[in-house]
């Protein structure tokens, strides 16, 4: 007898409100998140846009009170960025410093994930992986990335939904 089993993983992956914003910054204005504990995430997510040209940083910490690893991002005006960082320290918080125009617009948002999230792709498509083993059990898994909008926090990474069909005999 075959039976074939579904399974879409459940996800942990929440936009982080203490590190988002979509709060325009004077001139030469900073966004300071707030250290949040992530000792039981993998990556980080970070999507920035703004009208105005800035330095956006990811910092991590310890204690959160010394912020020994920062990574620093120029974000070019009118250009979207993303990134996605391996967690490197107990606290991490999201510091971006606008240039010398006041924005009109700024979004920002991370996204701790519990599971590696997919790092940003160039291609358009991710395709189907098969896998094998010996009792004949097949492993589908496939995605696609088509540039569509949809709510992505429910999902363990931003830029692949994957469904797992697995063939199991009894």
């Amino acid at each position: 007898m075959v039976h074939n089993v579904s399974y879409i993983p459940q996800l942990d992956s929440v936009v982080s409100t203490s590190n988002s914003t979509t709060t325009p910054l004077a001139i030469s204005g900073v966004f300071t998140g707030t250290g949040e504990d992530v000792s039981d995430f993998a990556t980080i997510s970070l999507m920035v846009k703004s009208d105005v040209d800035g330095v956006c940083q990811i910092q991590f910490s310890n204690d959160n009170t010394n912020w020994d690893i920062s990574i620093s991002y120029t974000i070019s005006a009118g250009v979207a960025f993303d990134v996605v960082r391996v967690v490197t320290g107990k606290y991490y918080r999201v510091v971006y410093t606008n240039g010398l125009t006041i924005q009109i617009y700024l979004r920002l948002q991370t996204i701790p994930h519990k599971e590696k999230a997919v790092p940003p792709i160039a291609q358009n498509a991710i395709s189907a992986v098969s896998t094998t083993n010996s009792t004949n059990s097949v492993l589908l898994a496939s995605a696609s990335f088509t540039g569509t909008s949809e709510q992505v926090s429910t999902y363990s990474s931003k830029l692949l939904q994957c469904i797992a069909i697995k063939q199991v005999r009894v």
